[in-house]
């Protein structure tokens, strides 16, 4: 589980590990697949093959998918489940790409880093599409238009600062198949930016239903609310434990939004997946707790975000403990905009440093790019590819 990549899963209605009191489908959901044509599928393999390792942007993919409208939603869905057709063999017969920018990516070594790094993206951008098909609305444009209607302390309306991105995890989707999570974190660097006193903070989440309400929390107290509110009961025949642990993954999901300055990329370990029980050693002993931990990962970076669920009798949540112990590592300062200094050392730290961040420094390299020079952005483009090429190679 990666809590801030920007690349996931394709939004499923999951029922694998789905609860007895689990909402319905809207009455409006498709019952079937409808046929996909060859017109379809070319389309979205045209739009799609925009995406290279020189050209990663899949938000504007994902809006030349959108604007081929519903009909391409059973064409997306099924290149979605079929990632290992996303990449074409022709693509693939040189390793240097060319950008918007002019500039030359070479991703040096095995073939299937490439691949790996193509179907990624391709990935990212068939997500944010069908979302927004799915769902009838862009998530970002919803939680803007929500935060417009707020006040702050001076009575002012609210703005989002930063980016917003959906929090993509299998147990969230499948435990609130009706809700979209959405996380906000203000900038931190290379400059703080100061959020006017008010409902929006530091770290915010959102929570989307399908009518587009919105519903915004900002620490522990507000997300064990939310979870103690819809969170369906874990007491199912054979399914006990399974539906405990897919409850820390979900919150855990979220939980980490909560903890980061935005450079922190965290995994789950798995081995810390553990349940307690009223009568340990019995087979027909009550689940009473759940914990689990997501270590951080990357740049430095150290430390844990954990959780335990407590359950009671009835198998609803109780109360949650969360805990975070994190040792920053390296952060944004200006390296983005030193990667043509004349001094070859700084250049070179420069760039190391952007490597050791990987892709958390992805708002802050992307935002610096707007501001570069056509030379620059071209250098900035081949260190982003880099990353992502070692990202791939370590399966991150």
């Amino acid at each position: 589980m990666k809590g801030f990549s920007p690349i996931g899963c394709v939004l499923l209605l999951l029922t694998s590990v789905a609860m007895a009191d689990q909402p319905a489908p809207p009455p409006d959901a498709p019952t079937s697949q409808p046929a996909v044509t060859d017109e379809q599928r070319a389309f979205v393999a045209r739009t799609l093959r925009q995406l290279d390792p020189a050209n990663m942007n899949a938000d504007a993919a994902a809006a030349d998918l959108v604007a081929g409208g519903k009909v391409m939603l059973p064409a997306m869905r099924e290149a979605a489940d079929q990632p290992d057709k996303l990449v074409g063999d022709d693509e693939l017969k040189s390793d240097t790409y060319r950008s918007r920018t002019g500039g030359m990516v070479q991703i040096a070594g095995d073939r299937s880093i490439r691949v790996q790094m193509i179907t990624r993206v391709r990935i990212a951008a068939l997500n944010k599409a069908i979302v927004r098909l799915d769902w009838g609305f862009e998530p970002a444009e919803v939680i803007e238009k929500w935060a417009a209607d707020q006040k702050d302390n001076a009575g002012r309306p609210c703005k989002v600062i930063g980016r917003t991105w959906r929090v993509e995890e299998p147990a969230l989707e499948a435990l609130f198949p009706d809700r979209l999570f959405c996380a906000n974190l203000v900038p931190m660097y290379p400059v703080a930016r100061m959020v006017p006193p008010g409902p929006l903070k530091d770290h915010n989440i959102f929570i989307l239903d399908r009518k587009g309400q919105v519903r915004h929390e900002t620490d522990v107290e507000g997300l064990k609310a939310f979870f103690r509110e819809n969170l369906p009961a874990i007491r199912q025949p054979g399914k006990d434990d399974a539906n405990a642990k897919a409850a820390v993954r979900a919150w855990l999901a979220l939980g980490e939004v909560l903890v980061s300055d935005g450079m922190f990329q965290f995994s789950l370990d798995e081995t810390s997946l553990q349940v307690q029980t009223d009568r340990p050693g019995e087979e027909a002993a009550r689940i009473t707790a759940a914990d689990g931990r997501a270590q951080a990962e990357g740049g430095g970076n150290q430390g844990f975000v954990s959780v335990e669920l407590k359950f009671d009798a009835a198998g609803r949540l109780a109360d949650a403990v969360q805990q975070a112990r994190l040792r920053a590592g390296i952060r944004p300062i200006c390296q983005a905009t030193k990667l043509l200094d004349p001094d070859p050392i700084v250049r070179k730290m420069a760039e190391q440093d952007l490597l050791l961040m990987g892709s958390a420094a992805r708002d802050y390299i992307f935002e610096q790019r707007t501001k570069a020079t056509p030379e620059l952005q071209a250098a900035i483009d081949a260190v982003w590819g880099r990353i992502l090429q070692r990202e791939a190679e370590w399966g991150r």
